[in-house]
């Protein structure tokens, strides 16, 4: 019985990696969250090395807390903005590409923000720095190989399966399931379940070769400094630009008042002459009053009363008067 049971199981499990729509087709079917559920996209899902190139350019400000390294700060930075990408992938390309593996039972969003969930885990798991390392690795491991969409559903119980699985490979001290699942805030059994499905979806491929370790962790480590010259860059731009703005404008200053000043003296010019002129008027004003009186009293202006206006009308009279002929009479024969 068992064998034939196992026969069967295998065969849905073929059915299910050949079919990317059997959970739509078997809604009720135990299978639906079974890892070898392969999702076939019409695109590339974007890997965490993805988001940090294009974080590189987008990127403006970064703000460290107190009690944030750079890895740790590159950390949140990242797992905060793949669930987004999932997000909106899921809203374009609709429900059907939707994983119902590493989700909730009640399927809701958790609370607890990503940057909190990390910290949480760094408090209170006892494990390396290069486990949080391996948890990138994996991720992108799973994305690249499995087409599997991280969105906000599946991120929190995916780092603390990947963080404990991590720890277990690594370190030579680790805790077991029981504490981990206190710490993630799942129960013990979920969480073996969502160890094995882990497993699953990297084929129980856990190693990672040294060249790919060390481009991870130089590409998370070296991520804040480098947005740090980037922006030391964009600030030393800014600045220059605005330096030549302001001299710019000095000199737009500068030409404005030469102008203003060259209007005052061409005012002023012009002011000064006019009141040369009003001064040269008044003083040629009274010499030519002085010369009139003068003109009045050499040549003295004939009136028509006066006798010598008289006598030269009765001279004009008597001259034009008309000569009379004296006609001596005819005498008479």
């Amino acid at each position: 019985m068992t064998s034939q049971f196992q026969k069967r199981l295998n065969a849905k499990y073929l059915l299910m990696k050949s079919d990317p729509y059997y959970s739509q087709k078997y809604p009720d079917s135990s299978l639906n969250n079974h890892p070898f559920h392969h999702i076939v996209l019409p695109y590339k899902l974007p890997t965490v090395l993805d988001i940090i190139q294009d974080s590189l350019e987008n990127v403006k400000n970064v703000e460290l807390k107190e009690d944030q390294t750079p890895l740790f700060y590159s950390l949140c930075h990242v797992l905060t903005e793949l669930p987004i990408i999932g997000d909106n992938i899921l809203l374009k390309a609709g429900t059907q590409y939707h994983s119902n593996l590493f989700v909730s039972p009640t399927s809701e969003v958790p609370k607890i923000s990503i940057t909190e969930y990390l910290t949480r885990l760094v408090k209170f798991s006892p494990c390396s720095k290069e486990c949080f390392i391996m948890i990138i690795v994996y991720i992108d491991r799973i994305i690249s190989k499995t087409n599997f969409i991280i969105n906000s559903f599946n991120i929190h119980r995916l780092l603390i399966t990947a963080i404990m699985v991590a720890s277990k490979y690594i370190d030579d001290i680790f805790y077991n399931n029981e504490y981990y699942s206190h710490i993630g805030g799942v129960t013990r059994d979920e969480l073996n379940r969502l160890e094995i499905s882990f497993l699953n979806l990297l084929q129980f491929d856990l190693s990672c070769p040294l060249p790919d370790y060390l481009d991870y962790f130089s590409k998370l480590d070296s991520f804040v400094s480098k947005l740090r010259r980037q922006n030391k860059k964009d600030s030393v731009i800014k600045i220059h630009h605005h330096s030549v703005n302001q001299q710019y404008q000095q000199q737009q200053q500068m030409q404005m008042q030469q102008q203003q000043q060259m209007q005052q003296q061409m005012q002023q010019q012009q002011y000064q002459q006019h009141a040369q002129q009003q001064q040269y008027q008044q003083i040629q004003s009274p010499q030519r009053d002085s010369r009139s009186n003068i003109s009045k009293i050499i040549n003295p202006i004939n009136d028509n009363n006066s006798p010598s206006m008289v006598t030269s009308t009765r001279r004009k009279s008597i001259t034009q008067q008309p000569q009379t002929q004296f006609i001596l009479p005819k005498c008479i024969s």
